[in-house]
């Protein structure tokens, strides 16, 4: 075995190593990771330090939980509000005491009799037991909310690290790519280009449909069928999903090699894409100035409050059985809550493939993209 060999060999033994010990936890790189609660016989997780539910001794049989209340308007006559959390994705249904003095002080709340149901809209509360100031009520508490930056900072700063260092190992995920330059790109060397990023479906970067996919796939075709199509268009080929840190690579050197215009770069994609352009766009959301989804589920609309500066586009099939618009439909729920820019196609009678054409193959999403400018 060559010295090289050897080294490669102890590089890799020791990747191995690590990794094992944070899979059994005696390496914490992940701070406040989401932690599985049960409530009852249900279970649900959490995404943010203050909606944490810990259970303590109430000095009985009856389970007590507490639940951190932030800003709550704890009125009899006054539907309580939390000004601060977004996202009403899950909540909880409790019967909550409520005190002033308790709730105004942003102290825990006991929440008594807790279970778990699926359910949107406003918070509520029992009419009928609303004239009772100081009885229990009956409340719809957010259960899930946006997770908070010193999470979001932590993760991707372990999702870089092991990207960084897979990197020295010479064993990190690499994605090729296929670049459509616009008519005359070569005849003004001074310009900067808008530029659309590309991530395909599932499949789509195998040996028998890449050559297919880099030609036809999302917003190629109209780059190779239409003159003066303005945008540089880059399709990123994968064996499988996308990992937002290579992902990047692909981006920082299309960036180095060609003349984009900072201000212009727009991140779409379908199916395996479309969820890929959520993560993506999570990841770097400073460098987006549009996002457009298709078939891409829900994205994580815990995170939705990090794309308030980008525009998003979001497509689903209505017909769509393997990326169902019921999914499309709570990331721009999510999406409005937090105030995003966002706009909705539910394409009528379309299936997941159909979608696909029928998304990219609609030249008011290249004019809508080109409206987005980042400062």
């Amino acid at each position: 075995m060559t010295p090289l060999s050897m080294q490669r060999l102890i590089q890799f033994a020791l990747l191995v190593v690590l990794l094992s010990l944070v899979a059994i936890g005696d390496i914490g790189l992940q701070r406040n990771a989401t932690v599985g609660l049960s409530i009852g016989d249900r279970t649900a997780e959490e995404g943010q330090e203050r909606t944490r539910l810990t259970r303590i001794s109430a000095g009985s049989t009856e389970d007590v939980w507490t639940l951190p209340i932030v800003q709550l308007a704890a009125t009899a006559s006054k539907v309580p509000q939390y000004t601060t959390w977004a996202n009403v994705e899950a909540l909880m249904i409790a019967r909550v005491n409520l005190m002033t003095d308790r709730a105004s002080a942003g102290k825990p709340v006991q929440v008594l009799e807790a279970g778990q149901q699926r359910a949107t809209g406003a918070l509520q509360h029992s009419s009928s037991e609303a004239s009772k100031a100081q009885d229990p009520v009956l409340l719809a508490a957010t259960w899930e909310t946006q997770k908070d930056t010193q999470t979001i900072d932590a993760e991707k700063r372990d999702r870089d690290g092991w990207h960084r260092l897979r990197q020295q190992l010479d064993t990190a995920i690499r994605y090729g790519y296929f670049v459509k330059l616009p008519q005359g790109y070569e005849t003004d060397a001074l310009q900067r280009w808008p530029v659309i990023y590309y991530l395909h479906g599932s499949g789509g970067g195998d040996r028998d449909a890449w050559s297919g996919t880099k030609e036809n796939d999302g917003p190629q075709y109209f780059a190779r069928t239409k003159n003066n199509f303005p945008f540089i268009v880059v399709s990123l080929r994968s064996p499988g999903g996308w990992h937002p840190p290579a992902v990047k690579d692909v981006m920082d050197e299309v960036e180095r090699r060609y003349r984009i215009d900072p201000t212009r770069v727009y991140l779409t994609g379908f199916s395996m894409g479309g969820v890929g352009t959520w993560s993506v766009a999570y990841d770097q959301p400073d460098r987006f100035a549009a996002i457009a989804p298709v078939g891409g589920l829900k994205g994580d609309p815990s995170r939705a409050a990090q794309l308030k500066s980008i525009g998003v586009w979001v497509f689903n099939g209505a017909n769509d059985h393997v990326t169902p618009a019921a999914d499309a439909r709570v990331a721009v729920k999510a999406l409005r809550t937090a105030g995003v820019s966002v706009k909705y196609t539910e394409i009528p009678n379309a299936g997941h493939v159909e979608s696909l054409d029928i998304a990219y193959r609609n030249p008011e999403l290249y004019t809508w993209f080109l409206k987005h400018h980042r400062p």
